[in-house]
């Protein structure tokens, strides 16, 4: 049972599951423990040196190997042992952010090996609490306590407390905090007035009614309500009109959801209005995975949108540019489930000048 146990330990630590957008990541632990052994195993309590190596299969479960070592004392005795502990077991995050409760359950092989007598190993079932601190720069506190039980020599079913601290590493996260972007707000167009011109010596003349007299109108019959300069004609003013894009994907995915089809229809109907615009589609994916991957999955989705423009809307291909930009740009934080569902996104932005006449 020994070595299937440190078998599994290495497959473990040995896999990687890279084949979603965001893979698991792996947590590596140096801790420190104390146990209070029961009076089978003749053992006083020992406090001894742990590692441990944890992966993220989801953002609710974890699979976890864990080795101890330390030197106990046989009980009535001045012989010494040695206490080793292999544990596999599974963990359930209870909640999120960066201080995670979890529950833990799994199995151990206890060895005790004394130095003048036979070694004695014990199978145990563990059942634990603890927590986890993560901190910006990809350190990790934990702390568990942990009850493994067993059958004595009895008969009855009795539990080894043991509690354990440790100091852990994160890899395969971003460790930068990324802020959720402030939104940009236009300036308005500032109003241009009117200058009136200086009245003439004789009684002028406004047939137009536009506030400038005939004798420097040079836009005669101008309508009254428009507004106009010191020569008579209608001012006109550049104005910057836009429209923006922002679709959400699933995790791994490149499928456009039905619920943005509006979206991208609105986008059509506005370069369907002003001819001249070029829309760019950027691609974006959240940190977890492969850098190369998340390039070619955010490529993908920029595609998807570009090509539901041009085939299902009508607007010439030579007015639509599809760009990924992969991990680069997060607008939320990536250390949670919904700031990397936001950063998961397709954005574009058409915008274009008009002239428009002022009124009064």
């Amino acid at each position: 049972m020994k070595k299937t146990l440190i078998a599994l330990s290495i497959a473990m630590a040995s896999s990687v599951a890279a084949s979603a957008d965001e893979r698991p990541t792996m947590e590596a632990f140096l801790g420190a423990d104390a146990s209070l052994h029961n009076n089978d195993y003749n053992i006083d309590t020992t406090v001894g040196g742990d590692l441990g190596l944890s992966y993220n299969v989801s953002d609710d479960w974890a699979l976890e190997a864990w080795y101890s070592l330390a030197d106990g004392d046989v009980s009535r005795s001045s012989e010494e042992a040695d206490v080793q502990n292999v544990s596999l077991n599974a963990l359930r995050y209870l909640t999120e952010g960066q201080r995670r409760t979890f529950f833990t359950f799994g199995l151990s092989e206890l060895m005790i090996d004394p130095e003048n007598s036979n070694q004695r190993d014990n199978m145990t079932v563990d059942v634990g609490l603890g927590f986890k601190e993560y901190f910006d720069n990809n350190f990790i506190f934990r702390g568990d306590l942990i009850g493994r039980f067993f059958e004595d020599n009895s008969g009855a079913f009795t539990v080894d407390p043991t509690v354990r601290f440790s100091l852990g590493y994160v890899f395969g996260r971003k460790s930068t905090s990324v802020a959720a972007a402030a939104p940009v707000v236009a300036e308005a167009p500032k109003e241009v007035v009117a200058v009136a011109p200086a009245p003439a010596p004789a009684a002028p003349v406004d047939s137009d009614n536009d506030g400038v007299y005939d004798a420097d109108d040079k836009c005669p019959d101008t309508g009254s309500t428009l507004k106009v300069d010191e020569t008579g004609c209608p001012i006109t003013l550049t104005e910057t009109v836009k429209i923006d894009l922002n679709i959400n994907f699933p995790n791994n995915s490149d499928e456009v959801l039905a619920q943005y089809l509006p979206e991208i229809q609105a986008v059509a109907e506005f370069m369907g209005q002003y001819e001249g615009t070029v829309v760019e589609i950027k691609g974006y994916t959240d940190d977890r995975g492969a850098a190369s991957y998340n390039q070619q999955l955010s490529e993908r989705r920029a595609r998807m949108v570009a090509g539901i423009l041009t085939s299902r809307y009508g607007i010439s291909a030579d007015r639509v540019k599809s760009v990924g930009f992969g991990e680069a740009d997060p607008i939320a934080t990536n250390a949670t489930s919904e700031g990397r569902a936001a950063n998961r996104r397709v954005v574009a932005e058409v915008s274009t000048s008009v002239q428009k006449t002022e009124v009064k």
